[in-house]
């Protein structure tokens, strides 16, 4: 029988905050901008 426990979770307190990178992207048009925005969020 295999038991599992509950993990709690990583808080991500390495990561950068990108939260307004997130938003910019969600309000720009489809286009070369949004697309490096994107590429720059993704390397972060």
């Amino acid at each position: 029988m295999t038991v599992r426990t509950k993990r709690s979770k990583h808080p991500h307190d390495d990561a950068p905050d990108t939260s307004a990178e997130f938003r910019r992207i969600a309000e720009l048009p489809d286009g070369p901008q949004k697309d490096e925005l994107r590429r720059s969020v993704v390397r972060a």
